[in-house]
């Protein structure tokens, strides 16, 4: 889809184009974002919306996390297996933060499928919400031996899922 198609149908004040120059990188946009739009709505999912400052906040403590309770480092790719959820920009823009690479996948892969993307992206972690990986798997309900195996193809070869939590609590599990 040619660019200029939207050209008029943006919101006001929302112009057509980015001054791409004007950045170094994509998180650049993002944070000038947080804190030109500070108090306004960012994200609404399930009744419940969050504010650029909340997702800014947020993502910092996801950053964080990463930083100082993982054996990431900047330039390592990190799977993020989610669907439409408010902690998805929240793990994206605190992956960003830290230095990684995100690589997406998705839930309704099947075990195969996510050996191929883990193996071939070089991913060694994994972010999925608290049991969505074990449900929806395939699209259908799987057992957590398959999961693992599946997930033993994070590039250091070592099994480790992350799950985000309800309350943006990360715990490491096996």
């Amino acid at each position: 889809m040619d660019a200029a198609f939207w050209d008029g149908l943006r919101a006001p004040g929302i112009p057509n184009t980015v001054d791409t120059e004007a950045y170094n990188n994509v998180l650049e946009i993002i944070e000038q974002a947080f804190a030109e739009h500070a108090q306004r709505p960012a994200f609404t999912g399930i009744n419940h919306t969050l504010s650029y400052a909340e997702i800014d906040q947020l993502s910092d403590a996801f950053c964080r996390y990463l930083q100082h309770n993982t054996n990431l480092k900047p330039g390592d790719r990190i799977a993020i297996q989610m669907a439409n959820l408010l902690q998805y920009p929240v793990v994206i823009y605190g992956a960003l933060r830290a230095g990684l690479v995100v690589v997406n996948t998705n839930p309704l892969y099947t075990a195969r499928e996510m050996r191929h993307q883990f193996k071939d992206s070089g991913a060694k972690a994994l972010i999925s919400p608290d049991g969505e990986i074990t449900g929806w798997l395939g699209g259908a309900c799987a057992e957590p031996a398959v999961v693992r195996e599946a997930v033993r193809a994070l590039a250091d070869g070592e099994p480790r899922l992350m799950f985000l939590g309800p309350n943006e609590e990360l715990a490491k599990r096996d």
